[in-house]
């Protein structure tokens, strides 16, 4: 039964990975997890917009994690996106980590 369900979500990952490259081909996306944000397929002046929006609302910029640069690589909640190769990278604790709470997450 578990490979059944671990197959849907690995399914399901890959969807949403391959839908955020997508739209980022087009577009400036933005994700956020409390106070960890990217912008993929930024522009300085949408980067900087985003920035001016967030300060408004009192949230505060680590100087030290920001990148305001255009790149093709980021981090972001410690996995690294790579705009050209369409992947991200995720350091091998963290996977570890993941595999064990999604499979207890299955097994009940």
């Amino acid at each position: 039964m578990g490979n059944k369900y671990s197959a849907h979500v690995a399914q399901s990952i890959v969807a949403l990975i391959d839908k955020i490259f997508s739209m980022a081909q087009n577009q400036s996306v933005c994700l956020t997890n409390q106070d960890d944000s990217i912008i993929l397929n930024s522009t300085p002046q949408s980067a900087q917009i985003y920035r001016q929006i967030n300060e408004k609302m009192g949230f505060l910029f680590n100087e030290n994690k920001t990148q305001l640069q255009v790149s093709s690589e980021a981090t972001w909640c410690g996995y690294t996106f790579d705009l050209v190769t369409k992947t991200i990278k995720i350091k091998r604790k963290r996977l570890l980590k993941f595999q064990s709470k999604l499979q207890e997450i299955l097994d009940n």
